[in-house]
């Protein structure tokens, strides 16, 4: 019958397309934010070494920032080759 190969699925019902493409707008954003918390970062261990401070602690939390981003570049690459691999 005409119309009823999609009966089963409600029309408003995101396809998995879109939920991948809203995966990778979140995973977007998630870098965005990293790459702005490690420039942050660095401001803070320029400024401890401008005035002759210990920076081990902020060097450390720079290092966990930076860990964080490449997972999370990693993340949405994947989500990346997901969205490509849905056509």
């Amino acid at each position: 019958m005409e119309g009823q190969s999609n009966r089963h699925l409600p029309s408003s019902e995101p396809t998995k397309r879109e939920k991948i493409r809203r995966h990778l707008v979140q995973a977007d954003d998630r870098v965005a934010s990293g790459e702005k918390t490690i420039a942050r970062q660095w401001a803070i261990v320029t400024e401890l070494v401008r005035d002759a401070q210990d920076t081990s602690e902020a060097r450390s939390m720079l290092s966990t920032f930076e860990q964080t981003l490449r997972l999370q570049i990693a993340d949405r690459n994947r989500i990346r080759a997901e969205l490509a691999c849905s056509w």
